[in-house]
Parts: structure tokens; C-alpha cells; sequence
């Protein structure tokens, strides 16, 4: 049951984030959608610069930690913390002072990336000391406050700026519930904070959040280049935000929650155990993640033309029907390379070929991408092409993984194969009366939670044999 609230709170955290880009599609004019979803996006990156790389050190290093070294730990990860806004304080109005964006855009950008990461970083704190069900809780309560303030702040001032102002203070509604229910996560020392923690954080960290940079970086330039063909004040270049917006938040979403309930076991499993349980379950997540991503690929590219026209302004709709496959293959080979393929990476600390992996996908996936546009093809193609590319060198860099030997259950691959090939067919089928729809929904629910089953996903894990 905790593993099932938490997933729900996943889901329920991504309907929000959906949510959110419908109201906000709908109160502000195409430019300002384009606009305000470049600046979330260039604020996720700035986030991800300044302060993935504590998410990453502090999940692996907590989720091994004993519990006399874990409150050593959460004062080193909070000091580092500190450290790091500063820095961001300093560098990112001299980098935004360069740019076009108002300084406004750039300072309500910056409160949110610093806001969220903070919001990240405790719920974190939370989860690898396995209290999933409040944090859990804490995370939905947030995506309640973020959904419903940037809608108000975009009904009260139609603007990217306004919808900024109220994620911001949403954010800050989320840290100050996180610290209303356990006041010792922000408890700190600097006679606590060791120069030999931030060290290791900083060695192990640093270069895994380089690759995250670069993963979402990849991602961001595609962005642009796609906006800057079509055009930032064109429906078509709004159709194409929107797409991507919706399309890549569930997978994100998805493969966060399945990481965040498994990796932690699995951390512990390698630095305590033997190898074969390690193994064993190293293997559970991949047959988590692999079930779970290709059936949510399946029934978003089967359902999302049926739904499309319920939350896609019309003007908008056209353009957000043609790359919307595209988009939604594109998302599932990206989370696979940037989280299925990085489990073995992580355990063995290997760092190096993080950063290796996300340089590759830089110099495949972008110019990939960009000779298409450069050579007249079509937006949708340009993201095909895109996606097929970073297909390519997921497959090419998975030599670690291969290595480790923690194969899933080929047996339910094939199963869950057959059963997202079934449930893509149902495209084919008509959605008219609404009755066929509702059908069609309820066969693709049975068939998803027969695979759910199946797995045992939600049980206990195996064990190594």
C-alpha cells in the first residue's frame, strides 16, 4: 500500500503539473504561453545547474548512510545548499543581463529555481530516510498550491511574469509545509558540516549533475530551435510548447516516482549485501521502469488525439496533433538514457561516464535535430529523427549495464510488449459513440494493471536466487 500511495501521488503531482499548462494555455494569449514556457524551462535548467547535483549526491549517499552518519549528512547537504545559492545569487544576474529577458522574467526565474530546489532537496531528505507517505503527502500539497496560484496569478494578470509570481510563492508554500511537519530537516550546524562530506558531494555530485545539464540542455536547445523556425508569437510554435510540456512531464513523472520507491532499496542492496541481491534488485527496477514507460508510450500516443481537443486551445490543436508521437517517443527514449541507463552508473559511482553519456546525447540529439529544420524538413520529423538518434546512443553506451548482469524477466518484457502493441492498436479502432471510448479506456486500464500484476511490482521484492 505505501508503494501504491506513493506512485499515486506521482500521478496525482503530474495531473497537477498537466493541469497547470491547460489553465495557463488558456488565460495568457499564444506569445505569452511561449514565453512563459521557455522561461520555466530555462528556470528548470538554471535549477539543475545550480543544485541537481546535492539531489544526487544526497540520494546516494543518504540511501547507504547509517543512522548515526545521517544528520552529519543532511548538514553537509543543507551548508552545500547555502553555498550554492549564493553562487546563483551572484553568477545568474550577470549571465540574465546579457540576454533579452526583462528583469523581472530573470529575477522571478531565479527565486523559483532556488525555491524549488529547496522544496526538492527536503522532500528528498524525506523519502531516503523512507518516510514515503509524508512526503508523498507534502509533494501533492505542493502540486496543489503550484496548480492552483499560477492559474490565479495568470487569471489576475493574463502574463508570463504573473504565472511566474505564483509558482514562486507556491514553492514557498511547499518548503514552509515540509518544515511545518518535521522541523529537523532544516535543522543545521556548520560544527556539523565536515570538509570530507562536501568533498565527496561535491566529487560525485558535481559531475553527475554536469550530465543532467546536459541532458536537459539537449532538451532545452531543441526547444529553441524548434521556436525559432516557427517563430515565438505563431500558434504553431504554441502547439509545439504545448506538446512539449504535456508529453515529456508524465514520463519525467513516472520514472521519478518508480526511482525514488526502488533506488533507495537497490543502493542499500550493493553497499550492504552481496551482489546477487544487489542484482536482483537492480533488475526489479529495470522491469519496473521498461513495464511502466512503454505502456504509458502506448496509451499516450493511442488516447492523446482522442483527448487532445478537451485541453489544446483550437487554434493550437493542429500543430499539437502533428508532433505529438514524435514528442512522446522522444520522452520515453530520453528518460531510458537518463535514468534507466543510469542505475548501474550510479551504484559504481561512476561519474565520468554520466558525463560522458549526456556530452554524447549533446552532440547526437541537437544537430540531429537541427540538420532537418536546416534542410526544410518538418518539425515532427526533426523531433523523429531527434529521438531515433538518442535511441541510438542509449543503446551505444550500455555497455555498464549489460556488465552488471541484472537482466529483467524477458519473459514479462515480452508480455508487456504485446500488451503495449495491443493497446496501441486500439488507434486504429474509432472513438465514436462515446460509449467505444470508454471502452477503449477500460481495455487499456485492464490490460495495464494485468501487467501491473503480473509484475508483483507493487509487492515486496524478490529475492536473489
Amino acid at each position: 500500500m505505501t508503494k501504491l500511495f506513493v506512485l499515486g501521488g506521482y500521478l496525482y503531482q503530474s495531473l497537477a503539473a498537466i493541469g497547470l499548462v491547460f489553465a495557463v494555455s488558456h488565460l495568457v494569449d499564444s506569445a505569452a504561453y511561449t514565453a512563459f514556457s521557455l522561461v520555466v524551462a530555462s528556470s528548470q535548467l538554471v535549477a539543475v545547474l545550480a543544485f541537481e547535483w546535492l539531489q544526487i549526491a544526497g540520494t546516494r549517499f543518504l540511501a547507504g548512510a547509517h543512522e548515526g552518519e545521517k544528520l552529519r549528512l543532511r548538514s553537509a547537504v543543507l551548508s552545500a545548499f547555502g553555498l550554492s545559492a549564493a553562487a546563483l545569487l551572484v553568477v545568474a544576474p550577470v549571465v540574465f543581463h546579457f540576454t533579452a529577458a526583462r528583469p523581472l522574467t530573470a529575477a522571478l526565474a531565479i527565486g523559483v529555481a532556488i525555491a524549488q530546489s529547496l522544496a526538492d532537496l527536503l522532500l528528498t531528505i524525506l523519502r531516503v530516510d523512507n518516510r514515503l507517505v509524508p512526503s508523498a503527502g507534502l509533494a501533492i500539497i505542493r502540486s496543489t498550491c503550484l496548480m492552483g496560484l499560477a492559474s490565479l496569478g495568470a487569471w489576475l494578470h493574463p502574463s508570463a511574469e504573473a504565472a511566474l509570481a505564483g509558482m514562486l510563492f507556491a514553492q514557498l508554500c511547499g518548503i514552509a509545509t515540509v518544515v511545518a511537519y518535521d522541523r529537523r530537516l532544516v535543522r543545521w550546524s556548520w560544527r556539523d558540516t565536515h570538509k570530507a562530506d562536501l568533498q565527496a558531494y561535491c566529487h560525485y555530485g558535481m559531475k553527475a549533475a554536469a550530465a543532467s545539464v546536459m541532458h536537459l540542455g539537449a532538451s532545452v536547445s531543441v526547444r529553441f530551435l524548434v521556436v525559432g523556425r516557427l517563430g515565438h508569437a505563431s500558434t504553431e510554435a504554441a502547439g509545439f510548447s504545448l506538446a512539449f510540456d504535456l508529453l515529456q512531464r508524465p514520463f519525467s513523472v513516472l520514472a521519478a516516482a518508480v526511482h525514488m520507491v526502488s533506488f533507495p532499496e537497490v543502493a542499500a542492496k550493493y553497499d550492504r549485501s552481496s551482489l546477487a541481491e544487489a542484482q536482483a534488485a537492480t533488475a526489479r527496477l529495470f522491469e519496473f521502469l521498461l513495464c511502466s514507460t512503454a505502456l504509458l508510450m502506448a496509451g499516450m500516443i493511442t488516447f492523446t488525439s482522442d483527448i487532445a481537443w478537451l485541453f489544446v486551445p483550437a487554434a493550437a490543436l493542429s500543430a499539437f496533433l502533428a508532433v505529438a508521437p514524435a514528442v512522446t517517443f522522444l520522452a520515453f527514449v530520453n528518460t531510458h538514457l537518463q535514468v534507466t541507463g543510469a542505475v548501474v552508473i550510479h551504484l559504481l559511482k561512476r561519474t565520468q561516464r554520466l558525463v560522458l553519456v549526456a556530452f554524447g546525447q549533446l552532440l547526437v540529439t541537437v544537430p540531429s535535430c537541427w540538420l532537418v529544420l536546416a534542410n526544410g524538413g518538418s518539425v515532427g520529423t526533426a523531433i523523429w529523427v531527434a529521438g531515433i538518434a538518442t535511441f541510438l546512443w542509449g543503446v551505444a553506451m550500455a555497455a555498464p549495464t549489460v556488465r552488471f548482469a541484472a537482466f529483467p524477466d524477458l519473459r514479462l518484457i515480452a508480455l508487456c510488449g504485446a500488451v503495449a502493441v495491443a493497446i496501441f492498436a486500439m488507434g486504429w479502432i474509432g472513438s465514436t459513440p462515446l460509449l467505444l471510448f470508454a471502452a477503449k479506456l477500460a481495455a487499456a486500464g485492464a490490460l495495464t494493471l494485468f501487467v501491473l500484476w503480473r509484475g508483483r511490482f507493487l509487492h515486496s521484492p524478490r529475492q536473489a536466487s
